[in-house]
């Protein structure tokens, strides 16, 4: 058998991604992409010719991103469980807070009647690792507008967007049913936002969750489908978790 060379940097990242047991995860720890990672993997895996890692094994973002979305839950409900004095008239809100460490949660309501007397909800959490060095003005520009229109928007009952600047952004999106969820993705801005997210990020996830209890309950958000793009790979790499009940 002849021997083969490895480079010590695709071991490295070997290494870290079995210990991270998660591409973004390796990334952090020894200071690369996850796009960088995901190169160097590929590249080992074609010189021993062999598969190393099953590519489910970025599901480990799933339990990261479910914490996330836990948190923003919480806060989301401790925000509108704050502002029940306002329950006698529909009004729009839109509140911006910046924490102590400077991560932006912006929250709209674009009826606190509504957000008050749903009761299960349905959701959609987004997750996508930024690319650096990259103007995401035009990203930023649709949320605005989306959000301009929130308040004559059918069945959306809550959106977040937190911004953490060493994260990236997440956001979570609520609706009265899984109908209205699904009009959501056909908005000719957001299917725009869609088109524009290889050049804005490496990878994302989109979380379809359901919200037990609505916002003024005292029940979890559960994730139940989870969709998984990878633009490191042309054409992107893509894949789906049913997440069972």
């Amino acid at each position: 058998m002849s021997r083969i060379d490895l480079d010590s940097d695709l071991l490295r990242c070997f290494v870290a991604v079995a210990d991270a047991r998660g591409f973004t995860a390796a990334g952090d720890l020894i200071g690369l992409t996850q796009s960088g990672i995901s190169v160097r993997i590929r590249n080992l895996e074609e010189r021993l010719g062999r598969r190393l890692f099953d590519r489910t094994s970025r599901s480990v973002n799933l339990t990261e991103d479910g914490e996330v979305l836990r948190r923003m839950w919480a806060r989301l409900r401790t925000h509108v469980q704050g502002l029940g004095v306002a329950t006698d008239h529909p009004t729009h809100r839109l509140d911006r807070v910046t924490d102590a460490a400077g991560s932006v949660h912006t929250m709209v309501l674009p009826n606190l009647r509504r957000a008050m007397a749903t009761d299960d909800l349905f959701g959609v959490g987004f997750f996508g690792q930024a690319r650096s060095q990259v103007d995401h003005t035009p990203i930023i520009e649709l949320e605005a507008a989306l959000i301009a229109d929130m308040p004559s928007t059918p069945g959306l009952v809550a959106y977040y967007n937190a911004f953490d600047p060493s994260a990236g952004w997440g956001n979570l999106v609520l609706f009265e049913d899984q109908g209205v969820e699904r009009a959501w993705g056909g908005d000719p801005r957001h299917v725009d936002a869609v088109r524009r997210s290889p050049a804005h990020y490496h990878s994302i996830r989109l979380h379809h969750a359901r919200a037990i209890g609505g916002l003024l309950g005292g029940g979890p958000i559960e994730i139940v489908r989870t969709r998984y793009i990878d633009f490191a790979d042309d054409p992107p790499w893509r894949a789906t978790r049913e997440i069972a009940g």
